[in-house]
């Protein structure tokens, strides 16, 4: 599993397009992106590293199971997130425009009309 989300431009360069909605900084996450074209990722980010020289002798990419994912969210800890019991407001990793056009972190709850802008930089 990797350190870091795909970001776009990892994802481009792989895949040759970007299905996220928030573009504009290719070190931005890729979002959008089905199950299928995660798999389709995976496959061709295998076939780019075998022909590099880069991965052991039956090595390859792969989406985690859902064990697998719920370990690494906990990061070794045995309570339902790595940071404690619950999920509060305002931990969402987003960014939202102001009204001077600068980006800032997301206040949880939102106001009335306001809305979640993009995801944040790994």
């Amino acid at each position: 599993m990797a350190r870091n989300e795909v970001t776009q431009g990892e994802y481009i360069v792989v895949v040759g397009n970007n299905p996220s909605a928030a573009t504009g900084d290719s070190n931005l996450p890729v979002e959008r992106v089905t199950w299928h074209e995660a798999i389709d990722f995976c496959v061709r980010l295998t076939e780019m590293e075998q022909v590099a020289g880069r991965l052991p002798e039956g090595g390859g990419y792969r989406l985690p199971t859902e064990a697998e994912w719920e370990y690494a969210c906990r990061a070794g800890t045995t309570l339902p997130f790595h940071y404690g019991e619950e999920l509060r407001s305002g931990m969402a990793n987003f960014e939202t425009p102001l009204d001077d056009g600068t980006n800032h972190t997301v206040t949880v709850p939102l106001t009335p009309g306001q809305k979640f802008f993009r995801t944040k930089k790994p």
